[in-house]
């Protein structure tokens, strides 16, 4: 099993909508929670506790955390594994920021380029 998150990250006209950002050169991204989730919900201690066991253990997560995301309205693109940087439980709505493990990948990537870069 994993976790997806399938993140929009601008609207169909390619305006920034959402607050879902890339950050240092597509190496790490904002995320932010569905506004009704508390730190409690189960997905929500889902995260943080597959990320924790990962930090304690120093191996593979049996279940990883995986990004996908797009422009609204168009099909999703796969945005490899995420490892969880931060996490900031008290933003409404939740905010987290997730390391793209396959970050340098991305960088090559002209599919996942066009989506973030709204070309």
């Amino acid at each position: 099993n994993a976790v997806c998150l399938f993140v929009n990250v601008s609207s169909k006209g390619g305006q920034l909508a959402y607050n879902n950002l890339f950050l240092d050169d597509y190496g790490r991204m904002t995320w932010f929670a569905q506004r009704f989730h508390v730190e409690e919900t189960p997905v929500v201690q889902r995260l943080i506790r597959l990320t924790s066991a990962k930090a304690e253990k120093g191996d593979e997560v049996p279940d990883p955390v995986l990004l996908f995301c797009r422009r609204e309205g168009e099909p999703y693109v796969f945005g490899g594994k995420l490892s969880l940087s931060e996490f900031d439980p008290d933003a409404r709505p939740l905010k987290f920021v997730w390391t793209l493990v396959g970050a340098d990948g991305l960088r090559a990537s002209e599919e996942f380029l066009e989506i973030v870069e709204g070309n």
